[in-house]
């Protein structure tokens, strides 16, 4: 009978485990499928539908012009895209959990973190170059862009 009870308790425990894994793959799928559209869009000179996806947390704290004027701008200077890859995407309930240097100040949600190796004609193709993207779910269960941060070294003589 002992045995019977801890078997049925370890199956349980694993059927846990295995339900919370893949429901923090299908937010991570389907966070990627948004992060994709809204890259596609910033690498398309679409910035006017890169700021229509932005969370409206970051919205209520930025103007639309002035986000879509710093995002061309950034864009103009990396370059020309020449290929993206995914590194890592990630799934987690607040942002401290895998970046303790996560300045939000956002609340427990839903959130995925990814990172993309990403290659621009501006950008020194021998040097750390990526994009990390922080995405979270509104009330509406959407997932939004909250944060794009492009890390990259000016290759030689472009400043």
């Amino acid at each position: 009978m002992k045995m019977k009870t801890l078997f049925l308790s370890l199956t349980m425990i694993y059927s846990c485990l295995t339900y919370s894994q893949l429901s923090e793959d299908y937010h991570v799928k389907n966070a990627k499928q948004v992060v994709t559209t809204w890259l596609n869009n910033l690498n398309t000179n679409k910035h006017g539908n890169c700021y229509e996806a932005m969370s409206l947390k970051f919205k209520e704290r930025s103007d639309s012009l002035d986000i879509i004027y710093a995002l061309s701008s950034e864009i103009n200077t990396c370059g020309e895209f020449m290929g993206r890859k995914e590194i890592e995407g990630v799934f987690c309930i607040n942002p401290s959990e895998i970046n303790s240097n996560f300045e939000g100040g956002f609340p427990d949600g839903y959130y995925v973190r990814f990172i993309f190796e990403t290659k621009y004609k501006n950008w020194d193709l021998q040097a750390e170059h990526s994009e990390i993207i922080w995405l979270h779910q509104d009330d509406n269960t959407r997932w939004r862009i909250l944060e794009w941060v492009p890390q990259w070294k000016w290759t030689e003589g472009y400043e």
